[in-house]
Parts: C-alpha cells; structure tokens; sequence
C-alpha cells in the first residue's frame, strides 16, 4: 500500500516481477523521495541468482566464506564492521579465489560484511554463534 500526501510517498510495496529482465534489477533508491522507480544494468558485486557473490554461511560459528569467482574479477577490499560501526578486519584480495573469513576469534553478534570492488560495493549481514 502506498500513499502520497503533499508531495511525499510513503507506506509499504513489493515489485512484480521480482527482476525487471534478465541482467537487470530495481533501482528504487528515489522511489520514496521522488516517486521515481529505476531499471539498472546488474554490476559483478551485485549480481543474483547462480552469480550471486557466494557469502556463506550468514550464521557463522567459525569460518565464513567468500566466492566471487563467479561474480567479478580483479581485486576486492573486504571489510568486517561490528554494529558500533567500528572495521575490526580488513583485506585486500584477487576474485579469483575462495576466501575466509575466521569469525572465532570475535564474539557472537551481528557484523557487516562490506566487499568493494572499483565504484561498486555490498553489504551483507553476518550473523557470529
């Protein structure tokens, strides 16, 4: 449901379908502010389905795992937040490879998860048993 009230968008709603085609994605970014909805080409960090950046398992006890070989080439910065915003863990890397992320050594609790990669960047949650 979504309601505009002098000039301002607000309320909860869901796009169908789920991807505007194939290669592409919502861009919804100003839909609230500006009432506009957008079409993006799909970038390597951003892909979904089977080239989806592989960050698994998202509840950890130990090891997380990283696996853009699918996804992007080139060197990734890989950044590990705690909810206080703080970066606790840093690394630079090549795609080309699995990667891991040892999660023992921190207390359980939420992290961010942020890969960047040329202009682009994602953030996933990580959630440490």
């Amino acid at each position: 449901l979504i309601t505009a009230t002098s000039g301002k968008i607000s309320g909860t709603f869901s796009i169908s379908p789920a991807t505007p085609g194939e290669g592409l994605v919502w861009n919804t970014g100003k839909f609230l502010s500006e009432g506009i909805l957008g079409v993006e080409k799909v970038s390597g960090l951003q892909s979904t389905g089977k080239n989806a950046p592989g960050i698994y398992p998202t509840e950890v006890f130990d090891i997380c795992y990283v696996d853009l070989r699918e996804t992007c080439q080139g060197i990734v910065k890989m950044e590990l937040y705690d909810t206080n915003g703080k970066m606790i863990y840093t690394r630079m890397f090549d795609a080309s490879g699995l990667q891991t992320v040892n999660m023992a050594i921190y207390p359980s609790g939420v992290y961010f998860l942020v890969l960047k990669a040329g202009n682009e960047s994602i953030q996933r949650a990580i959630y440490k048993r």
